[in-house]
């Protein structure tokens, strides 16, 4: 991703706006927008994508991206992201991304790139009919920070996203497993800025799709997340997030979940894994 000349773009474009460090390092700045909350760990994720992206050709798309979050980062703090180059093949290319606070990492991911390549155009998932997002209510981001002792001050600003949401038919779901959503400000046209803007999207479902038996107020931490990108795609253009709670035990909760696009093509795919807990408890739970 080119890097802006400013600090003035949408939220997204200033978290992906990193400075080069030597050794295929690179520092993601604090934006100093959350107060005391942790960082949004779509945002932390969308970095070390964009990091890893500097370090390949030109011509390789992201694939899929494998994140591990270790423990949650400081709002005021800059990230450090350190690069490995584990493989670069004639068609594909591995990396390893650590994201550090202070020398601890907050964060392990590994990514796949990919020269594009023509061939079959296939999917088997079909977009469920629904409404289109134009005139449908838009969905209270400040609820994805109700399980917290105070609610971040500008939760659209903290997100940059516009979400539409449809009627819940579902009491044991903590949010909407279906809406639409997209990054708020425009992108730059380059397939980076949007495969990190489908990253920053994807994690913003850990405050809405809680799991079956997790309960309504249960709040999930984010412990391993997987995104596919299965076709390009405008993230700021909207995108059906259809989400499926699979099953609870022993304190986590394990979901998917399918992106579209408007004209209906199956553009991503993710799975997470979350740890939950009741905030009514008042007890933060570990991440190791």
């Amino acid at each position: 991703m080119t890097p802006s000349t400013g600090r003035s773009g949408s939220t997204l474009r200033e978290a992906v706006d990193l400075i080069s460090l030597p050794c295929d390092s690179f520092r993601a700045p604090p934006l100093d927008l959350l107060g005391d909350h942790p960082l949004f760990g779509g945002q932390v994720a969308a970095q070390a994508l964009a990091a890893a992206s500097r370090t390949v050709p030109p011509d390789r798309i992201a694939q899929s991206v494998h994140s591990y979050f270790l423990q949650p980062a400081r709002p005021r703090e800059p990230v450090d992201l350190r690069v490995r180059r584990d493989r670069d093949g004639r068609r594909y290319a591995w990396r390893s991304v650590t994201a550090l606070q202070d020398c601890e990492p907050v964060l392990e991911m590994s990514c796949l790139f990919a020269r594009p390549k023509t061939g079959a155009d296939f999917q088997a998932a079909s977009m469920p009919s629904v409404p289109s997002p134009g005139g449908m209510d838009s969905y209270p981001l400040e609820t994805i920070g109700a399980g917290l002792e105070t609610t971040p001050p500008d939760a659209s600003r903290l997100l940059d996203l516009e979400a539409r949401f449809f009627e819940d038919p579902e009491p044991w779901i903590g949010g909407p497993p279906r809406l639409w959503v997209r990054i708020h400000e425009p992108l730059p046209d380059e397939q980076i800025a949007h495969a990190c803007g489908v990253i920053f999207l994807s994690d913003m479902s850990n405050g809405l799709a809680t799991v079956p038996q997790a309960g309504p107020e249960s709040r999930l931490i984010t412990l391993d997340h997987t995104v596919w990108l299965h076709r390009p795609c405008r993230a700021d253009d909207w995108l059906l997030m259809d989400l499926q709670p699979h099953t609870t035990s022993g304190g986590r909760g394990f979901y998917t979940g399918q992106m579209f696009d408007q004209q209906g093509a199956h553009v991503a795919t993710l799975a997470q894994d979350c740890l939950f807990d009741t905030p009514s408890t008042g007890r933060q739970i570990p991440i190791a």
